[in-house]
């Protein structure tokens, strides 16, 4: 301010601007000294994705201003005669005549105060926007240092009553061979049961599905390379019970998985001490458009889901806990409802199917592409559906009938699902409970456009099913009773619901995030959550870590289905007991 004074063509506006330009030029310095680097480590320790845009701003308007700043304060004034300010002895200045006396001590303060102390305190702010920024980068673009290329794992993926995938990434290898051995009999050797492939287009990555086994028995498994130049250590996983026997077992679920640069998934620990039978993992696998693309190849996707598996914590459980996965919209880009043929061939047909789509259950329709799927566990059923490939623009009107989200072929599957075991001719036995499972809510209190409350129309269609098979089945048509329960994420809230549709109870639960930023319940992110009267919200969270539990026993007359809801340090946020209208 005290090299702007200098500049002003009057005395007058340079006693107001001057202050005004004081007060603005120390408020901008101070908020940038404190502000951006505020902003920054919020983003570092909390990752919530606004802090970005707020970081940029701040920042182009801090080069702005700095600029201005540095360029007024090189401006410095010199008493001589080459001065136009040059006071000449009289009581007035050469330039401008009388009344001097004045403006002579405003220019002659200027003239004497150096600006090195404002150079230095710029150069300060400078630097630490400067270390600011190089932390923010590091927290938002890891996968741009560093590649993760070394990262080796071997996993249990989908598993039946009779067969397992195992999957896993070897280097230096042409081919992934997978032993196997009876787990209760350690003394007897690992049997060669199988050899995939490997190659540079997948990554280094193979699948090889292992039939022939038994129902509800523990196995060991190991992943080798190419003349067993390198082997895993053994890992053990436990086959589903033969269908349609009832069982007493439980599981766990949930969505949003964002590593930091400098953390382990620690909160996959507490899945290891509830022990469940297995995990179903409901989409945001991984952010790669956090906070913004940096690139769409193939490569640039194969970088975060090695970054992903790189985790120690993460590794233990996908080597024994047999795993179940669906995509969401982070695995593209946030709110996805585009079809862009080369974003989505190398997000999605190559890096989440070489990754993680292998591992899954066989899809009904054979060819690729196609990534939603059944499985059961004993008597009971799972539909995991697929809401991105088929799904319309989410601007469409939310009744349009137009405005898919599973579109026509998906939503026969589901139906087929729900009606499967129904038919009192039906050879196939009726499954005791059955599970839709979604990356997104099911409930209409979630508002947004991106969730099945901004697609009435197939959602309409589904609801309809569901209760014209209950009437069905309590008149005698069909055989019962139909018990279905929903499950959901990607909210960054964990909640549950009993939503009503045509007097029909159903429940939904939905958890989120596992671990990765959360939405202020009430604040502007957290708004679009509702209480409508015909869909109650029975419960809300909003934390940083959390994680769905379902314990189901089907040996009672009645089968029991009990929701848990687990924060990451093991406390317990709220239980459900599902209560069947038959």
């Amino acid at each position: 301010a005290h090299r702007i004074i200098v500049l002003l063509p009057t005395q007058k506006m340079n006693k107001v601007l001057s202050v005004i330009g004081l007060i603005c030029g120390w408020f901008c310095l101070l908020v940038f000294l404190f502000f951006f680097p505020a902003a920054v480590i919020a983003f570092y320790f909390y990752t919530y994705f606004p802090v970005f845009w707020l970081c940029v701003a701040w920042m182009g308007i801090y080069i702005i201003v700095g600029t201005i700043l540095l360029g007024v304060c090189r401006r410095r004034v010199t008493v001589g005669k080459n001065n136009p300010y040059h006071h000449n002895g009289r009581g007035d200045n050469e330039a401008g005549g009388g009344g001097g006396n004045q403006m002579q001590v405003e220019n002659a303060h200027a003239a004497k105060i150096t600006p090195r102390r404002t150079y230095w305190f710029i150069f300060a702010v400078g630097l630490l926007n400067i270390i600011a920024l190089g932390f923010w980068i590091n927290a938002a673009f890891p996968s741009r240092w560093e590649k993760f290329e070394n990262t080796q794992l071997q996993a249990v993926g989908s598993v039946t009553d009779t067969s397992a995938k195992i999957w896993g990434r070897l280097l230096a290898s042409n081919d992934m061979l997978v032993y196997i051995r009876l787990a209760s009999d350690t003394s007897l050797p690992f049997a060669l049961v199988g050899i995939a492939s490997l190659s540079s287009s997948t990554d280094y990555t193979a699948v090889y599905e292992v039939t022939g086994l038994q129902p509800a028995t523990e196995y060991q498994y190991q992943v080798r390379s190419t003349n067993d130049a390198f082997s895993f250590p053994a890992s053990t996983f436990r086959t589903f019970p033969s269908i349609p026997s009832s069982n007493s077992f439980s599981f766990v679920f949930g969505s949003c998985f964002f590593r930091r640069p400098w953390e382990d998934l620690t909160n996959f620990k507490l899945i290891t001490k509830l022990s469940p039978s297995f995990y179903m993992f409901l989409g945001d696998l991984i952010y790669s458009d956090s906070p913004v693309y940096l690139s769409k190849t193939v490569e640039y996707f194969y970088t975060y889901y090695r970054r992903m598996f790189d985790d120690k914590y993460f590794q233990s459980i996908l080597s024994t806990l047999p795993s179940f996965f669906i995509f969401s919209d982070h695995e593209l880009d946030d709110g996805w409802d585009e079809r862009t043929e080369l974003q989505y061939d190398n997000a999605i047909n190559k890096a989440w199917n070489n990754y993680v789509a292998v591992r899954n259950p066989t899809p009904p329709i054979a060819g690729g592409g196609v990534y939603y799927y059944s499985y059961n566990y004993g008597d009971v059923s799972f539909f995991v559906m697929d809401t991105r490939t088929y799904r319309a623009r989410n601007s469409l009107d939310n009744n349009s009938p137009d405005k898919d989200m599973v579109g026509s072929t998906q939503m026969e599957e589901i139906k087929e699902f729900l009606r499967e075991g129904l038919d009192p001719l039906s050879s196939i036995p009726l499954p005791r409970v059955k599970f839709l499972v979604c990356e997104i809510p099911f409930t209409l209190n979630d508002n947004r456009g991106d969730s099945w409350s901004g697609h009435m129309h197939e959602r309409t269609i589904m609801f309809d099913y569901i209760t014209d098979l209950m009437d069905a089945t309590e008149n005698g048509t069909l055989s019962g009773p139909l018990r279905v329960v929903f499950l959901s994420g990607d909210m960054h809230i964990a909640a549950s619901f009993e939503m009503n549709h045509k007097g029909r109870r159903f429940y939904e639960f939905s958890a989120s995030p596992v671990q990765a930023f959360s939405i202020r319940l009430g604040g502007s992110s957290g708004s679009f959550l509702r209480n409508r009267a015909d869909d109650k919200t029975l419960h809300t969270y909003s934390g940083t870590s959390v994680l769905g539990h379902m314990s189901v026993d089907t040996t009672t007359t009645v089968p029991s289905v009990k929701h848990t809801m687990y924060r990451y340090d093991g406390d317990v946020l709220w239980t459900v007991d599902v209560q069947f209208d038959s």
